[in-house]
């Protein structure tokens, strides 16, 4: 596994100690040793550098119908040998299996120190590697994989955030439309009922003007609807282009002028009613 002489070290036996530690833990290899053979030595190479090893506990796991007979030569059950590996034998192995030389024991004497921990029930100084050092290690045996995998993540991150913007206009369309829909309602009421309440005949006479329709209607919009602003400045709106037709040029303006304060205060300048507003004094 290692790269060449000068790549070896002490570590270099502790992976092969490790071998044989694991060996003797699981009944098996780390590796099915007969795909490896059936494999040839190129197979065998790479499945060495790059396979990932499972633990003691879960290859022993992996050996079905031979885990009884491997559990008595170790004088116990499977179920009861399983759970001695899992843990600290199974951190123990796998220390001196990592293909990181700097993560193995310094040496065979670290291995036999930390196993000596273990039989006198002291904490091992072998740990299980944290998920951020398995993910790591993950993308240094898998980049090409990765980097695909990546773009594929990347651009189905973008096409739902494209789908949530989607949905996100479409809702405040809708709800844009309903609010619209409701502040037309309100003004049509508004011109068929009160505004000919405000004109009956027993209040303003038979031969009433548009004029007069409009001053009486003028002082009902605010008192008619307190709590719906932009009610309020489409009425008003609505009721100053009747007077610009009229030609009434300052009551006109005077309206045109209130439902400008009231969208600009609930809408912002930048709103298209607000706009429209703006528009109206040109």
């Amino acid at each position: 596994a290692e790269v060449g002489e000068a790549d070896s070290d002490t570590r270099t036996d502790v992976f092969s100690l490790g071998v044989v530690l694991y060996e003797l833990l699981a009944g098996a290899t780390p590796l099915d040793s007969s795909e490896l053979a059936r494999g040839g030595v190129g197979t065998m190479l790479k499945a060495v550098r790059d396979a990932a090893f499972p633990t003691p506990s879960e290859r022993f796991r992996q050996l079905g119908g031979s885990m009884a007979s491997i559990a008595e030569l170790r004088g116990t059950s499977p179920a009861a040998l399983t759970q001695a590996l899992r843990g600290e034998l199974d951190w123990i192995a796998m220390r001196a299996l990592e293909r990181d030389r700097a993560m193995r024991y310094g040496g065979a004497s670290d291995l036999q120190q930390d196993l000596d921990r273990y039989l006198r029930n002291e904490p091992v100084v072998a740990r299980a590697p944290t998920t951020m050092y398995r993910v790591r290690k993950f993308v240094q045996r898998n980049r090409a994989s990765v980097a695909i995998a990546s773009v594929l993540v990347l651009g189905l991150l973008g096409a739902v955030a494209g789908i949530l913007t989607g949905m996100v206009r479409a809702r405040a369309a809708e709800r844009e439309a309903r609010e619209q829909a409701a502040i037309a309602e309100a003004t049509t009421r508004f011109l068929n009922e009160d505004l000919l309440s405000a004109v009956a005949p027993e209040k303003q006479g038979p031969d009433v003007k548009l004029r007069e329709v409009l001053d009486a209607a003028s002082g009902l919009i605010d008192e008619r609807f307190p709590d719906e602003p932009l009610t309020r400045a489409a009425i008003h709106r609505t009721v100053g282009e009747a007077y610009s037709r009229l030609g009434q040029d300052e009551d006109a303006y005077a309206h045109f002028e209130r439902a400008l304060d009231i969208r600009r205060e609930v809408l912002g300048d930048r709103h298209v009613d607000t706009a429209d507003s703006l528009n109206d004094f040109g």
